[in-house]
């Protein structure tokens, strides 16, 4: 502490001689001159030039300034001639005081500068709290705003637009310039790198399947096919439809398989064309839109939650409340039947052909459609029995990528038959299919609901009416 006093009462002594020796330079030479004169014995020999301390100053005339203190504060003062070396020494000496001061002060601020924030920081923070800051009164009125003046001329909006229209139709040179760089750019790279032409889509088999013409060994090998259950598993009826084992699992001959899927499409396509009723049933997880979109594709129906027993056996009972509706040879409905079907006592109406996608969990649906004489479609594992179905379709029936494949192209083989036999509906104006049947089925309709009397009598009335003419004639 008393080294710190010490230093102060030098630096203060130092100081006071600065700031007389800063009165002497400011004023003009030659007062300056008999200053020195009289203070010192040789003054010319005290004219001296120290490069250091002395600055030329461009812009001002190539005057020399040095550093001053004045007032505590240290400044860059004009010298209007050289200064002598005793005056320069003065500078010196205060510039090092100067330094030794700040760092003191600066020791001082870094060790009591956070006691004093904390101190006036405690002392704002009950004002910030108090009422007094929560007053909701209105600002004071300000009168820059009365006095600022509103603009009132402004351009005309016809200019406006005509002047984007103007920018719009000329871009600036540097949106030209950019376009052409990145035209250049993309022809020289157009033939760089590769393309990929077959890219797997795992939706392209539901929403666009293949037809049986596109169909390959290989889109039967990519979509997994081919892979049968292990070898413990195997049913005995399968042997024909196997080709080998390979890591314990029976392997599926892709030709066999693609020579029934393509006599199955065969016999779907042939039941569109004369207008046959076509199911579709899949019950397995995975399976609902694959068989929705199915058999929306080819005009037929579809079950996708689970096969109720008694469908075709009990069907009266169970199907006998299910809208149904009578259509001409072009599927466009005819409504004077319309009312009669209303009271439920049409007949149900049962398939004509069955495409079990899981024949496994559809027992039963088989069982009832070979009671009835009704033809069938299965995937056939290597596990399941071929004999359960009329037209078997050796695959894996576990894969959804080979049930997509397999419902797809037999899909599109219904969707050709519809076309064909609307085509022939049109071109030759008669039905692809018996008219017997059809006739049989609307007229007991009509005798069941009591309209075949009224038609009867009509008729009769009729023929007493002629024969009455005649004789009348006669």
């Amino acid at each position: 502490m008393a080294h710190a006093e010490q230093a102060l009462e030098s630096t203060a002594a130092r100081l006071s001689d600065v700031h007389s020796t800063y009165n002497t330079i400011r004023k003009p030479w030659p007062e300056a001159r008999a200053i020195l004169e009289a203070t010192h014995s040789n003054p010319e020999q005290e004219l001296l030039v120290h490069a250091d301390l002395m600055d030329k100053v461009p812009g001002h005339n190539n005057a020399t300034y040095g550093p001053v203190l004045k007032e505590d504060q240290l400044l860059w003062v004009e010298f209007l001639e050289i200064a002598p070396t005793p005056i320069i020494a003065a500078h010196r000496a205060a510039i090092s005081s100067c330094t030794v001061l700040a760092m003191i002060i600066r020791q001082f601020c870094a060790r009591h500068g956070r006691t004093v924030l904390a101190r006036s920081s405690a002392s704002t923070r009950p004002g910030y709290l108090s009422s007094a800051s929560l007053s909701t009164a209105p600002p004071p009125p300000s009168s820059a705003l009365k006095d600022a003046s509103i603009p009132t001329n402004f351009p005309p909006i016809a200019g406006l637009a005509a002047e984007t229209a103007a920018s719009l139709t000329q871009p600036p040179r540097v949106i030209h310039r950019s376009y052409r760089r990145q035209i250049a750019r993309a022809r020289s790279t157009s033939n760089l790198g590769s393309v990929l032409a077959n890219r797997y889509n795992p939706d392209a088999l539901v929403v666009s399947p293949p037809s049986i013409q596109d169909v390959t060994l290989a889109s039967l090998l990519a979509n997994q096919t081919h892979l049968g259950h292990h070898t413990s598993l195997w049913n005995a009826a399968n042997s024909s439809y196997i080709f080998g084992v390979r890591e314990g699992i029976h392997i599926i001959s892709l030709d066999i398989t693609y020579a029934y899927l393509k006599r199955a499409a065969k016999v779907v396509e042939e039941v569109a064309r004369r207008g046959g009723v076509i199911l579709f049933v899949g019950t397995r997880k995975g399976q609902a839109d694959i068989v929705v979109r199915a058999a929306k594709r080819g005009g037929a129906y579809h079950i996708y939650s689970r096969w109720v027993p008694g469908t075709l056996s009990n069907g009266q009972q169970l199907l006998g409340r299910c809208a149904v509706k009578v259509v001409n040879i072009l599927d466009q409905e005819l409504p004077e039947y319309r009312e009669s079907l209303s009271k439920n006592r049409h007949q149900v109406v049962k398939p004509d052909l069955v495409v079990v996608l899981n024949p496994m969990e559809n027992e039963v649906c088989l069982h009832e459609c070979g009671s009835y004489g009704i033809p069938t479609i299965g995937v056939i594992d290597t596990d399941a029995n071929p004999a359960h179905v009329t037209y078997p379709i050796p695959a894996n029936d576990d894969s959804l990528r080979s049930i997509a494949l397999i419902a797809g192209v037999l899909s599109r083989s219904a969707q050709e038959g519809q076309r064909r036999r609307k085509e022939t509906a049109v071109s030759e104006g008669k039905a692809t299919y018996d008219m017997g049947g059809v006739k049989r089925t609307l007229s007991a309709l009509e005798d069941a609901i009591g309209l075949g009397d009224v038609a009867s009598q009509k008729a009769g009335g009729e023929k007493d009416d002629k024969e009455e003419t005649s004789e009348r004639v006669a």
